[in-house]
């Protein structure tokens, strides 16, 4: 039996033999740049056919992202064999050979590239700048500490394409809203570094949990403290109504208890924090949607 990390529970309903390919493309990431994909087109005044692009932009952000840690996972299969948060992924575990991720992460882009063909030209142009810049990552972590800083900033890069698409501007609002994303971002996968820092102390892993050490509470609540900052200018900015700035507060406290309740020392507790965490996207989608009421 591997470790379910990465999978949520629904995925236990679907065949045994599809769970490493779900594995491999990160439901629980994709969740959330998902929510923020789709937060950037509800933030947008212009809802014209917003159904359609729900669809369309909702299915190809799933997919590429997928593709995007697929692809990850490929990069990283020896580094990944190594440690203990990672050596139950499909590759190293072996469930998945690498040909047959190569296989799949081709399979995901086809897919993906029919998506992107029922786009207008301006957000053609923006997804293939954004497609170069989330394979940044897997290479970030052999560089620096503060790969999840990485992660945060290309992850989110849709909120600006969504957002374009329909308004064909970039401005403070959507600013904010693309820096809430890619904070929740680094929070969770943050929490998610010190399953490695506790139970493997070995200097030559680069992550933010490695680089912040026993002070990783004090780092997360000044980062949730900016976050909620960024989450009122973007009230402000949009002129939300008061349930968009009530929204934001439970948000904020729910970000704010989970980083108090976690134990970075305990693995299985930052890991379930961690997924907690990745759900934070939705709460900033449903802000939104309430302060447009």
């Amino acid at each position: 039996m591997f470790f379910s990390d990465e999978l949520p529970r629904f995925v236990y309903f679907f065949p045994r033999i599809l769970w490493p390919f779900i594995q491999l493309s990160r439901p629980y990431h994709v969740s959330n740049v998902l929510a923020a994909s789709l937060s950037g087109l509800i933030l947008a005044s212009n809802h014209a056919d917003i159904g359609f692009w729900f669809l369309v932009y909702g299915f190809g952000t799933f997919l590429i992202l997928g593709a995007g840690a697929t692809f990850n996972d490929i990069v990283d299969r020896t580094i990944d064999a190594k440690y203990l948060k990672t050596m139950s992924r499909p590759i190293p575990s072996g469930r998945v050979s690498l040909n047959v991720s190569i296989a799949y992460f081709l399979l995901q882009l086809l897919l993906a590239f029919g998506c992107w063909l029922l786009l207008p030209i301006d957000a053609k142009i923006i997804s293939l700048a954004i497609l170069e810049l989330v394979l940044l990552y897997p290479l970030s972590k052999r560089y620096t500490n503060y790969a999840q800083f990485v992660l945060g900033v290309v992850s989110n890069l849709q909120v600006f394409m969504g957002y374009y698409m329909l308004e064909h501007k970039i401005d403070i609002p959507v600013i904010a809203l693309y820096s809430c994303m890619s904070l929740i971002i680094v929070m969770a996968d943050s929490v998610y570094e010190y399953r490695e820092y506790f139970a493997n102390k070995n200097p030559n892993i680069k992550s933010t949990a490695f680089a912040w050490g026993k002070n990783g509470k004090v780092r997360l609540f000044l980062i949730a403290l900016l976050y909620f900052g960024l989450m009122m200018l973007l009230g402000i900015q949009k002129h939300f109504n008061g349930m968009f700035f009530c929204a934001a507060l439970i948000s904020f406290m729910r970000i704010f208890c989970i980083i108090y309740s976690v134990d970075l020392r305990n693995s299985a507790d930052c890991n379930d924090k961690f997924l907690q965490l990745q759900n934070s996207g939705w709460f900033i989608f449903t802000a939104i949607l309430c302060g447009q009421v």
